[in-house]
């Protein structure tokens, strides 16, 4: 039976929706703690949604990030920060609306204990108490950590991520279509015995309230949850890959 892995750099309160069907497929997600912050990616902003399915940016304000590895970028007045975060999910997402209040508990509890380190640390735990909670009655689901996994980074990107995943004993890498037109080197996989497949992935839509649905996947993991709670949430990213 062949293992299959994804890699990614950590994102902001578990990254876009469209991102957990490639997870909920690879299985095996390899965090690249030292990818480089990208300024207008996701790894300090999400968007979010309002009661009326209108799309809400969430942003972390960050210290000096230029040229700077996640794990060696730092939010600005962590506490500050978390003050906006739970306000921010009680104007979105109040205990009394969400699907499972624990869960919602357990995610600001996260995210207020892990925000005064960097933001990949802080993305990592975060989406790992997600992966948790979705997998955890899932047999084979495992996240790993890239310095752990390969304590020397190959200087080519396509060998880093191909390298990592022959390090965890897999031989399919499934990446998005971006990754593999912008760098991704098919030979760095074949030569380690593997493949590299395209996620292909169009979400369903799912109701926010009555008479409105949300068919945008960049719109955070947490939505739907919040929203459609663990089941359904599962359905939704396990749909056609």
């Amino acid at each position: 039976m062949t293992k299959m892995y994804t890699a990614n750099q950590p994102l902001l309160l578990g990254g876009q929706t469209y991102m957990w069907n490639r997870y909920f497929q690879a299985k095996n997600l390899v965090h690249m703690m030292e990818a480089q912050f990208t300024k207008f990616g996701h790894q300090s902003r999400i968007e979010l949604l309002n009661s009326q399915g209108q799309k809400q940016m969430f942003i972390v304000p960050l210290e000096d990030r230029n040229f700077r590895p996640l794990n060696d970028v730092y939010l600005q007045h962590p506490d500050k920060v978390g003050e906006l975060f739970v306000k921010t999910l009680d104007a979105l997402y109040p205990v009394s609306k969400v699907k499972d209040a624990n869960f919602r508990w357990g995610l600001v509890e996260v995210f207020l204990k892990n925000s005064r380190y960097s933001l990949g640390r802080l993305n990592v735990a975060v989406t790992d108490y997600i992966w948790g909670y979705l997998f955890c009655d899932m047999e084979g689901y495992a996240t790993h950590i890239s310095t752990k996994v390969l304590p020397t980074r190959p200087q080519d990107p396509s060998e880093w991520v191909a390298a990592m995943g022959d390090a965890i004993n897999c031989t399919r890498y499934l990446g998005g279509g971006v990754a593999a037109q912008a760098y991704l080197q098919e030979q760095h996989f074949t030569d380690r015995q593997m493949r590299f497949e395209s996620q292909d992935y169009k979400m369903p839509a799912y109701p926010v309230k009555k008479g409105v649905e949300n068919s945008d996947a960049y719109v955070s993991i947490l939505d739907p949850i919040f929203r459609l709670g663990k089941e359904e949430t599962l359905k939704l990213i396990g749909g056609a890959a």
